[in-house]
């Protein structure tokens, strides 16, 4: 196996690749990287869960012909990025050695395995269809944060997408039963969620939440993405990368049972997103960093309070304008503040708005209608 590619390629190539290994696996080869010349070059890790190859092109494709093998991921990007500068490196493998020449510098890097211990990455039978990657990109960011991070509860480790009917957007939603995030927009998918779902899949296609946090990673610079999606996987590719990733099988909870209905907000307010955050950020100096509790003050205003009983207490205010006032009422809540601040953030408006049914209700932020996509985040309360 022989050939020659740049530098700056392999760099680009390793960073593509680096978040889907697994280090800490009970199998060691998936600490490494595969590597495969043939008429160009192809980087591929995988977990299991989530795959990704990059593809670079060959200076030289060596007389040595095509061929792949297993090397040390962290050792061939420690070596990559020393060589960055170099230009050409020239690859041969003549044994169990892998060697990287740049001039008279030279490294010869120990195989990490067989080629044929490394997992297949499965191929996904189906038609593709292109979809606008910044769109993409930009429902999924709006709800990432809010999809659960806690492993056992594998149905919320993901990030859903549900189909309306012909003419209708798509449903991108996110939750850790905390807090929920759901952008409704039109993804270019929705007839193949619909194609699926009629072939006997569950009508919720959940997409883990590492395989989404990597197509937001890997969409910088992506104007297309080609996707193809079938019963259990799903592939995103664009020059240079492909994602294939194992779709969750699970059912997600009815999430619009947990959206409360806007008709029935008893207070409503157009709200200044940096005022909110402000605000947060300033009584979060007293908060308890475990719960972060904040204490929601609702009438003709909105005030914000919380107590340490080891530090002391603060309030603050939020500019907004009143909506709906609750007939003179006042009413308190709880919230986490970091699941606040986390959710106007996400929205990216410089104006949401608030409202609330009752004590016992969660809140609902909404922004405005932004190029067709409508963003909402939902938190619910909890005990002061």
């Amino acid at each position: 196996m022989q050939g020659s590619i740049n530098a700056a390629d392999l760099v680009s190539a390793l960073k593509a690749v680096s978040k889907a290994g697994e280090v800490r696996s009970s199998m060691p080869i998936l600490a490494g990287v595969k590597l495969e010349l043939n008429g160009s070059a192809h980087f591929t890790r995988t977990d299991l869960e989530l795959s990704v190859t990059a593809i670079r092109p060959l200076e030289r494709f060596g007389d040595g012909g095509a061929g792949s093998c297993i090397l040390p991921f962290k050792l061939l990007q420690k070596i990559a990025n020393k060589l960055k500068s170099k230009g050409r490196l020239d690859l041969e493998l003549p044994g169990d050695s892998l060697q990287i020449a740049a001039g008279e510098t030279q490294f010869q890097v120990t195989v990490a395995g067989s080629v044929d211990e490394f997992p297949s990455i499965p191929r996904v039978e189906a038609n593709y269809v292109d979809i606008d990657a910044g769109r993409f990109s930009e429902a999924i960011g709006a709800v990432l944060y809010a999809s659960s991070t806690d492993e056992t509860r594998y149905n919320l480790n993901a990030v859903a997408f549900k189909a309306g009917n012909d003419g209708e957007p798509t449903d991108i939603v996110a939750t850790d039963g905390h807090r929920l995030a759901r952008a409704r927009v039109f993804t270019g998918l929705e007839s193949a969620l619909r194609l699926r779902h009629a072939a006997g899949a569950d009508p919720v296609m959940l997409i883990p939440r590492a395989a989404a946090a990597e197509i937001l990673r890997q969409s910088k610079g992506v104007d297309l993405w080609t996707v193809r999606l079938s019963s259990r996987l799903v592939s995103f590719t664009a020059d240079g990368v492909q994602i294939t990733a194992k779709l969750i099988e699970g059912e997600y909870p009815n999430y619009q049972q947990v959206i409360p209905d806007a008709g029935s907000a008893l207070f409503a307010y157009q709200v200044k997103a940096a005022s909110l955050l402000e605000s947060l950020a300033t009584i979060s100096q007293v908060s308890s960093e475990r719960s972060q509790a904040v204490k929601v003050t609702l009438n003709g205003e909105i005030r914000l309070a919380t107590e340490n009983p080891d530090l002391g207490s603060a309030s603050a205010p939020v500019d907004a304008t009143v909506i709906r006032d609750g007939a003179g009422a006042t009413i308190e809540l709880g919230f986490n503040a970091r699941y606040l601040a986390d959710a106007v953030k996400a929205l990216g408006s410089d104006a949401v708005t608030l409202s609330v049914a009752d004590p016992l209700s969660p809140v609902t932020l909404g922004a405005p209608l932004d190029g067709g996509m409508e963003r909402l985040a939902v938190v619910m309360p909890m005990r002061l």
